[in-house]
């Protein structure tokens, strides 16, 4: 998937670039910054997304977010735009990156094996992971993490967590429904 943005003068394209490899020549893309963990360098990253900054039509900026963990694609809940931020989820992690110069402001493993969806949520953000509901804040620090008897993927496809005011009500792979507080405390 391809998602263009406009933001005032800018053109923000997010999309997935899964042939993308380090100090390859024969990349389609070539991109100003990469961010991956460096202690993983000769892993085969399974999510790969690219960002442009593009302005009249030639491009400013350029980046590639690489992450372990189980492999995610780009859709409209893997973003958030925030002030001048953008948050992504890529693989297990949610990434800050400005706009629009795309400079890494931190990076968080919210999950052990892969992220879903992120979501504003009181001033933050949550991110369905695979087997964690994590609250972050804006910098990217973990508040609380939630975890259920089963993963929190619907076995239709079906969005699987749900906000309403300060709750959050969230559905497991059995179909098991949890409702939480904003401390991500169930409600009894």
């Amino acid at each position: 998937m391809n998602v263009e943005l406009f933001d005032g003068d800018y053109i923000l394209q997010i999309y997935d670039d899964l042939m993308y490899t380090l100090n390859s020549t024969d990349n389609k893309y070539i991109y100003d910054n990469e961010y991956y963990d460096r202690s993983l360098a000769n892993h085969h990253f399974l999510s790969k997304c690219g960002l442009s900054i593009m302005k009249d039509g030639d491009v400013l900026k350029s980046a590639i977010v690489m992450s372990s963990g189980g492999p995610t694609r780009v859709h409209p809940k893997s973003f958030v735009i925030d002030d001048s931020s953008l948050i992504i989820i890529v693989g297990n992690k949610a990434s800050c990156l400005s706009i629009p110069d795309l400079v890494l402001d931190w990076q968080t493993e919210c999950d052990y094996a892969c992220c879903f969806g992120i979501y504003r949520f009181s001033g933050d953000f949550l991110v369905n992971g695979e087997l964690e509901i994590t609250r972050i804040d804006k910098s990217g620090n973990i508040k609380w993490q939630f975890s259920g008897a089963d993963i929190f993927v619907d076995p239709e496809g079906e969005d699987c967590l749900f906000i309403s005011n300060d709750r959050i009500k969230v559905r497991d792979w059995n179909g098991d429904s949890y409702l939480l507080d904003s401390d991500g405390k169930p409600v009894v």
